[in-house]
């Protein structure tokens, strides 16, 4: 990843945030980003990404908000959490992302949901494919579980944090979705 797509990522510091990188995801490394109104970006990277990261303090508050991330998501990790209590700032998204991601996070925990189902949930019946582009950009993995979401037909497509599908079909794994070749067993109509 180059200097100009870290920065569309957000993934850079402004004066605003507070920047963390979380070291010890058993997927890869993570990038925590807060402001004082909430978490505004949960991001995996690349190995080769961290020494890209810049970390920083913004404010009490918005440190705040990152030591609970980081104490929520060691819990994920380990099992013993299964839905986040974690203030979102969704400012900076559009009006049709916000409704995608706040749909998106209402998805339990072990469960999936179709892109035409999600977009079926939001008002937009034929909105699948846009529905997947705004989960492309989603800029808090994990916490709004975009891995969740999958194609009509079960298969697993469309995750563009590194790693790719495969990295999707451990984090379903990892919350009890069953997978059979590349295909999520629908637990949902």
């Amino acid at each position: 990843m180059d200097e100009k797509e870290m920065k569309k990522k957000n993934i850079f510091p402004d004066t605003e945030k507070s920047i963390h990188l979380f070291k010890h995801s058993p997927f890869t490394p993570m990038v925590i980003s807060a402001t004082d109104k909430g978490i505004v970006g949960l991001s995996f990277i690349s190995e080769g990404d961290i020494l890209l990261v810049d970390e920083k303090s913004g404010n009490s508050l918005s440190d705040g908000f990152i030591k609970s991330a980081i104490s929520q998501l060691r819990a994920y990790f380990s099992g013993n959490l299964k839905t986040f209590t974690l203030p979102l700032n969704l400012s900076r998204v559009t009006e049709f992302q916000k409704t995608v991601l706040v749909e998106t996070a209402r998805i339990p925990y072990g469960e999936v949901r179709t892109y035409g189902k999600v977009a079926l949930s939001i008002g937009k019946p034929g909105a699948a494919r846009a529905v997947g582009g705004a989960l492309a950009r989603n800029p808090i993995a994990l916490v709004i579980p975009c891995h969740r979401v999958v194609g009509h037909n079960g298969y697993l497509h469309g995750f563009s944090s590194p790693g790719g599908i495969p990295a999707k079909a451990r984090l379903l794994l990892h919350e009890g979705v069953q997978i059979d070749h590349g295909k999520a067993q629908l637990n949902v109509c």
